[in-house]
């Protein structure tokens, strides 16, 4: 089951949110519970120990009253001891029910027949009175009915020493459940703690190692380290998707260097190659710039000797005419030798008229052979920007070469 790394944090972080939720929740109806029955135990033991304390106000109220009537007479002084009488048998009924250990029982049944033979005490001092005895009912109530009430209070007392050792008791089951929630807190908050340690664990496993194993392996990538290494971690969560990523990364950037140096070591064969066609291109550019400066050293002489072709044939032309005029002296001298002459003339005018022509034909010719010069210099200059252009190749021959070599160093993983 593939679980992400949201939902596991998640999950990991409600464990110990539910846990201590938990805790609360027990901790909380415990403190509830144990307060409730405190309190309640406190208010029915208070209860009856206001109970037994009004018994005893009773009595010592029915004393009062007692002592009020036989000195004054008063007769509602007589009432209010009777009342007194019948509110204490009430309230002492109704404790009775509420009490719940023998011993409580047993001391309210002594109570009762105290408060029973106080009651008879008084109305035998209150006959002795109407008979007009006064020493006999004050011996009454200084000997016997002090007896009645010192026996009174201690049996009250004992009887409210009963329960405050019950209260006593209550305190102390209180204080035990006080512990023992104090136990469970400690119990429930060390397995908290136990299971956020594991979860916290759990998490550092799965979550913080891989990251680690990624980190580790993105250095070494870095470094430019490609070897064959398998990422192992099998996380089913995006951490393990980004592994599996990563894994497929590093194959492609491992194929893609190879595939580089592949390119790179042909990019070399071909600046080789290109270096040593640039080596070839600049010898036959050198080689057709000495043959074209040879060539324009040839039409430099040619034309110089066109030119001394030219001056002979004009001194030939002068020598020529000068023939003719010497000829015509002659023709009249001998109709022969004239016509000879004449025939002369005529062969030595068309030698002329050729000479002519061959004169025209050496001034083109000169011409020519001047442009020809012009170009030559033209072609030198052309032959200059061919070898700036082959020494560019071979600078950028070299460059090329350079950088193949140090694309092939970094495609072996250098």
């Amino acid at each position: 089951m593939n679980i992400n790394v949201k939902t596991k944090l998640f999950a990991g972080f409600s464990i110990v949110i539910a846990l201590l939720i938990l805790m609360a929740s027990v901790a909380y109806m415990e403190i509830q519970t144990t307060n409730r029955n405190y309190q309640q135990l406190i208010s029915e033991k208070m209860e009856k120990m206001m109970k037994m304390k009004q018994l005893e106000v009773m009595v010592q109220a029915a004393k009062g009253n007692m002592g009020s009537y036989l000195i004054t007479g008063d007769p509602t002084s007589l009432t209010n001891f009777n009342k007194a009488h019948e509110e204490y048998k009430k309230l002492s009924i109704g404790l009775r029910r509420e009490l719940t250990q023998k011993h409580e029982k047993e001391l309210l049944v002594q109570l009762d027949g105290l408060e029973e033979q106080f009651y008879q005490l008084g109305q035998q001092a209150f006959q002795l009175k109407r008979s007009g005895d006064f020493k006999a009912y004050t011996k009454l109530i200084s000997t016997t009915g002090r007896e009645i009430i010192s026996k009174f209070d201690k049996t009250s007392q004992q009887l409210v020493a009963v329960q405050q050792v019950e209260l006593d008791n209550v305190q102390n089951s209180v204080s035990s459940k006080a512990q023992v929630i104090q136990i469970l807190l400690v119990v429930v908050s060390g397995v908290a703690i136990i299971v956020a340690f594991v979860v916290a664990l759990y998490n550092s496993l799965t979550i913080s190692k891989p990251v680690a194993v990624l980190s580790g392996m993105a250095k070494r990538i870095t470094s430019g380290d490609l070897k064959e290494n398998e990422i192992m971690i099998k996380n089913r969560d995006e951490i393990g998707a980004l592994a599996k990523a990563f894994q497929q990364m590093l194959t492609h950037l491992r194929t893609m260097i190879q595939q580089v140096s592949i390119v790179a070591e042909q990019v070399a064969v071909s600046s080789e190659q290109l270096t040593a066609s640039a080596e070839q291109t600049s010898k036959a550019t050198e080689h057709i710039a000495m043959t074209m400066q040879q060539i324009a050293f040839g039409m430099e002489q040619q034309v110089r000797n066109i030119e001394e072709q030219g001056k002979t044939v004009d001194e030939i032309s002068s020598d020529v005419q000068l023939v003719t005029k010497r000829t015509k002296n002659v023709a009249a001298i001998t109709a022969h030798t004239l016509q000879q002459v004449v025939k002369g003339n005529e062969i030595v005018q068309s030698a002329v008229a050729k000479m002519n022509t061959v004169n025209e034909t050496i001034i083109n010719l000169g011409e020519i052979v001047r442009t020809l010069g012009e170009r030559s210099k033209q072609i030198e200059s052309i032959l200059e920007i061919i070898t700036g252009i082959a020494e560019q190749t071979n600078l950028l021959a070299l460059n090329a070469a350079i950088e193949a070599a140090r694309a092939g160093e970094y495609g072996r993983g250098v």
